[in-house]
């Protein structure tokens, strides 16, 4: 009991302390709930279940400090406005569709309404960075902090390699890395993201040594983490973020604030990387998937490869879930069954599918209104890539958007809405035409330019396959 006592009092006092920083910057604590994404290892709760976790509690921290101590914050842009309302519209069909199904009586009601929960929770997580995050020293925080708590799992699956490492870390049957993550399938989700940035820092001119190396490293271990996961759709990512890389390095016309040859050199090393292991697979034919025996850094190039043979299907359970979301669609078509409960009625573990799953719980209006909000939050990345006039911070953006391409992505093979890296990346690309309009104003010598006089750079432009955008004189 005294114990229990003891344990409440500290975290009491921490609480307090925390509030009364984050009460002076708010986008502190913001940091500090994207840096606690990393770790989600938390005893699983009674209805809640493992939903609470060291995020919700720095984010509930934020909030309160926002109503206690609230600081004026610029107005929203009209095209971050839109997309903000768009994210409302999906929270309305969401709870249209909570609300049917409610009444037809043909629900879990406890189970939906944790969901739909978990729904409003992430669209907070979403709104909370729009409207803190309007200046590059806000944004950037925000990516070191996603930075950081990379590291953080990076360094846990690394150790999960030893003999010494702790049996939470990785799976014992099939040595699958979980790292801080409660599952596998969540560690690409929230590493990948930022791959492409992380190398990007290291191939800058003006980066330090010590910058250098750190990300050099830091993008070993995410390779390390993501391959030992042994996620198909992982692998995938990594061979997207190392196209990307290339295509970057090969297209970009101005090398003034980057080093060409270090770009293309990790590109270079990581694609060898990728052919070298599926290579060795291909040719070691005597052996056949198992998951108690295949190693995870071969499970994802394995089972590819013996799909390939015609020895077995890359992947029944997701081409099955596909075809019984389709199915069972038009018994619901407009709203769905209702949040969380296609799992619950049609006896199915969870859709392995973003957009699939959304179209069986809340229908055809729930998948068009994603796809209406993603898309919204896809055309403020590019409205801010195109107001941004610095070369080295537009390449910065160009790698957080390859990010943002690589988590709807996976949202194909994961159900990444009810992860937090896809609500907090959908803030950050939204925040991204402030932030830049701001960069316009304030800076030296720079002042704003608006967006219909954005025209490509000339032969720069031509080179760089419309990478590279300057103001039209």
């Amino acid at each position: 009991m005294w114990i229990g006592l003891i344990v409440i009092a500290v975290t009491a006092v921490v609480a307090c302390i925390a509030l009364a920083v984050i009460s002076r910057d708010h986008v502190l604590g913001l940091c500090g709930a994207i840096f606690a994404s990393a770790i989600l290892l938390t005893p699983e709760l009674p209805v809640v279940r493992e939903k609470l976790t060291l995020c919700e509690g720095v984010m509930c921290l934020t909030w309160l400090a926002m109503l206690l101590r609230p600081q004026r914050l610029p107005a929203l842009l009209p095209s971050q406005r839109v997309a903000v309302r768009r994210g409302v519209a999906f929270m309305a069909v969401i709870g249209v569709s909570l609300l049917l199904n409610t009444c037809d009586g043909d629900l879990e009601l406890v189970r939906s309404l944790v969901e739909t929960v978990n729904y409003l929770y992430g669209f907070g997580l979403f709104l909370t960075v729009v409207l803190l995050v309007d200046s590059w020293d806000k944004w950037k925080r925000c990516l070191w902090a996603w930075c950081g708590g990379t590291v953080i799992v990076c360094a846990v699956a690394v150790w999960s390699l030893a003999v010494s490492a702790p049996v939470w870390a990785r799976d014992e049957f099939t040595g699958r890395i979980s790292s801080t993550l409660r599952m596998s399938n969540q560690l690409p989700g929230y590493c990948i993201p930022v791959l492409t940035l992380v190398v990007m820092t290291a191939a800058m001119k003006d980066s330090r040594r010590a910058t250098r190396l750190a990300c050099t490293m830091l993008a070993v271990g995410i390779a390390i983490a993501v391959a030992g996961c042994g996620s198909r759709m992982g692998f995938l990512m990594l061979c997207f973020s190392a196209a990307m890389i290339l295509w970057i390095g090969l297209r970009t016309a101005d090398t003034s604030v980057f080093s060409r040859k270090i770009f293309l050199g990790m590109g270079a090393i990581a694609a060898a990387g990728i052919l070298y292991v599926v290579a060795s697979v291909w040719l070691n034919s005597e052996q056949s998937y198992a998951a108690g025996t295949t190693s995870p850094y071969e499970r994802s190039t394995r089972l590819l490869v013996e799909s390939l043979r015609g020895e077995r299907s890359l992947d029944d359970t997701r081409t099955d879930q596909l075809h019984l979301v389709l199915a069972k669609t038009v018994q619901r078509p407009l709203f769905g069954v209702g949040p969380a409960n296609f799992t619950a009625k049609f006896h199915v573990h969870e859709i392995h599918n973003t957009y699939a799953a959304v179209l069986g719980e809340e229908g055809i209006f729930g998948l068009l209104a994603l796809i209406w909000w993603l898309a919204g939050t896809a055309y403020n990345g590019r409205l801010g890539l195109h107001l941004c006039r610095n070369t080295r911070r537009r390449l910065i953006i160009t790698a957080v958007l390859i990010g943002f391409a690589s988590l709807l992505l996976y949202g194909v093979a994961m159900f990444g809405l009810r992860q937090r890296p896809l609500w907090l990346m959908c803030g950050l690309v939204v925040a991204l035409p402030r932030v830049t309009r701001r960069m316009q104003c304030n800076g030296p010598g720079n002042r704003y330019v608006p967006v219909s006089r954005l025209q490509p750079s000339g032969q720069a432009s031509r080179r760089s396959g419309g990478l590279l955008w300057t103001p039209q004189p």
